[in-house]
């Protein structure tokens, strides 16, 4: 018994130990270039150019702005404003908010997520608009008769498509002429009224990413939305 003890003992004694392989040091070429190694991010600052704040030098609403809305017809008609940045923080651009109004030039932040009835309606010279992808519904007429959608369906803008898709995958508008149309990948929805007297238009192929047709997406046509 004792010496199968003393067995046991010089085996625990000099049995080696195994201990994994590090991983290899990465490789990063540049401030700011992040690198995956195992299941770690390894990303390289600046430090020299880090600068340290208290509290009282964070602006809270900066980084988590309150939610707030354009509301219902909240500028109809201002014809004196051409330009508009909405704050962080708009959610929702309210009905007629900004129609018949004399905007030029609009631009929506990140987080906003819907356009109701007639937002932009006849704002006949605006001409620039930024949608975020955050954007998942606009509604019937919203920008109607404005530079920008009168300038797309005309061919004016945004040459080699015939699809005016915004927001998070919105299909518009359409100006083509074909019997048969093809939707691109990566269209969610097909917006009210954006297939509008396409009377030629008499079969659609939908993409494997289509989520919602709008009603009267097809107004004025023969097609019947798929089930």
């Amino acid at each position: 018994m004792k010496s199968l003890l003393t067995i046991l003992i010089s085996m625990m004694v000099i049995a080696p130990v195994w201990t994994p392989e590090p991983s290899p040091s990465p490789q990063i070429k540049e401030v700011g270039e992040t690198t995956i190694v195992g299941n770690r991010a390894v990303f390289l600052l600046d430090g020299d150019a880090l600068q340290a704040k208290n509290g009282a030098d964070i602006d809270l609403k900066e980084l988590f702005p309150p939610e707030s809305h354009v509301e219902d017809w909240q500028y109809y008609m201002e014809t004196s404003m051409t330009d508009k940045a909405l704050p962080k923080g708009t959610t929702r651009i309210g009905r007629f908010a900004f129609a018949r109004s004399g905007l030029q030039s609009i631009e929506l932040p990140m987080g906003t997520t819907t356009i109701e009835y007639a937002a932009f309606y006849h704002c006949d010279d605006l001409k620039e608009v930024y949608i975020p992808s955050t954007v998942t519904s606009i509604e019937a007429h919203a920008f109607d008769y404005t530079a920008w959608m009168e300038d797309f369906l005309s061919g004016k803008t945004y040459p080699g498509t015939d699809f005016l898709i915004v927001g998070d995958g919105i299909l518009l508008a359409y100006r083509g002429d074909d019997e048969c149309v093809v939707i691109p990948e990566g269209v969610k929805t097909i917006a009210t009224d954006s297939f509008r007297n396409h009377n030629e238009t008499k079969e659609v192929v939908y993409p494997t990413t289509i989520e919602t047709i709008e009603k009267d997406a097809f107004k004025g046509t023969d097609i019947k939305p798929a089930d």
